[in-house]
């Protein structure tokens, strides 16, 4: 007898179909609802015992920094899409404090985020872990609390597999989550009550509470909400068929994640917020890291590269609105267009070429002085400020066309 063949992408489940509900995952189930309670209830309480010292709120907010980062700069860019490289050091000390939010292993957790990209939004099988089409809080936490049929197999991590500390993580997560996420926060009350002359049993509250218990809950929303909010808020100047959105807001909680579509666009970028007043802390520490030696290889998508991803999604939108819109306005129209469209297509492949010599030279630690290296950074500033100019005059006739609506969409 063989075994039933699941279904494919071509027949998803839609949203409410009918079909038989998976088994529930009570563990899981059983922490993501008892933790908000325990949280809710254990820190007016110690407050109202013990009131609230600096210690309390620095404990909580660092320790939200350091496994949130630990999430974002370890498991999710390092890791999972191999937006940069890194030695042992780094990548076991970012694995150890992803460990800290509960959130499963390396191993786990990259393999469901690998699906979620290569499947978005789709329920048939292989399917999007976390699909926003699931509903909001599927998408937020509701994925957690069954067993889904048929289970997703970890053949995509297998280039991860070969790493004998994370083998050795995922073989003893519940103990490693159970040490660093409480055990660790716990030892720094205890550390700072002997240290302040303060009661033995304070200390260990105030370190369990508000490092441990409280601090989980903050962190494993703020990670939920990249799954939910993000393909939820925002705008979409990448990618409008993506349900992934960029919102300043949302990146607020989600230690720079929330420019979502950008990521979904470009995910072996290491940066989420490409502006520099984009709220990023990811980032901002793996920056750090190169400039320490202590990261290489960073994936960084060239500016024209992204703009010209903007002008495509541009003309998409309108296109979606007036199909014929090209052919209605006008040859002098259509020309100009034409010309202008295929002279930044000229100069996007020039500038990736630039670009990709650029980088090789540079992580061959080649000199900024080099001559080369100046000669290329010359040529590349040249052309992208023609980029630039044309990619206005393209904005400026499509405007002049009656298009406004759409382009500013």
């Amino acid at each position: 007898m063989t075994a039933p063949t699941p279904p494919t992408n071509n027949a998803p489940h839609a949203a409410g179909a009918t079909r038989k509900r998976d088994p529930i995952n009570w563990p899981t189930s059983l922490f993501l609802i008892l933790s908000p309670i325990a949280a809710a209830v254990a820190v007016p309480l110690y407050i109202a015992d013990y009131g609230l010292s600096l210690f309390e709120i620095l404990h909580f907010v660092v320790l939200c920094y350091v496994s949130g980062l630990g999430v974002t700069v370890g498991y999710h860019r390092l890791f999972a899409h191999r937006a940069y490289k890194a030695p042992r050091a780094v990548q076991v000390i970012t694995a150890l404090a992803g460990t800290m939010t509960f959130q499963q292993s390396v191993l786990t957790w990259t393999s469901e985020h690998r699906y979620h990209h290569k499947y978005v939004d789709q329920n048939g099988f292989p399917y999007d872990p976390y699909s926003i089409t699931m509903g909001f809080f599927y998408a937020h936490m509701g994925w957690l609390l069954r067993r889904r049929s048929p289970a997703l197999p970890r053949t995509n991590v297998n280039d991860l597999q070969k790493d004998a500390f994370l083998r050795f993580q995922d073989r003893h997560i519940v103990i490693l989550m159970v040490l660093m996420g409480l055990g660790v926060p716990t030892l720094i009350g205890m550390g700072y009550a002997l240290v302040a002359g303060l009661p033995l049993a304070q200390g260990t509250l105030s370190g369990f509470i508000f490092g441990g218990i409280a601090r989980i809950v903050f962190v494993q929303h703020g990670t939920f909400f990249i799954n939910s909010l993000s393909h939820y808020m925002g705008r979409r100047p990448y990618d409008g068929e993506s349900t992934a959105r960029d919102s300043s807001f949302v990146a607020f909680f989600t230690w720079g994640e929330g420019y979502h579509n950008y990521h979904h666009a470009f995910q072996t970028d290491y940066r989420c917020g490409i502006r520099a007043w984009h709220f990023d802390p990811g980032k901002w520490v793996i920056w750090s890291l190169e400039r320490l030696g202590l990261a290489k290889k960073l994936g960084r998508i060239p500016e024209a590269t992204v703009r010209m991803s903007i002008l495509r999604e541009k003309r998409r939108r309108i296109e979606s609105s007036d199909p014929l819109w090209l052919e209605n306005a006008g040859e002098q129209v259509r020309e100009a267009v034409q010309a202008l469209e295929t002279r930044l297509e000229e100069m996007h492949g020039r500038a990736r070429v630039l670009w990709r010599e650029y980088r090789n030279l540079r992580e061959q630690r080649v000199g900024r002085r080099n001559e080369r290296i100046r000669a290329l950074r010359a040529e590349l500033r040249t052309l992208m400020d023609e980029f630039r100019e044309t990619l206005r005059r393209w904005e400026e006739v499509i405007a002049g066309a009656h298009l406004r609506p759409a382009l500013a969409q």
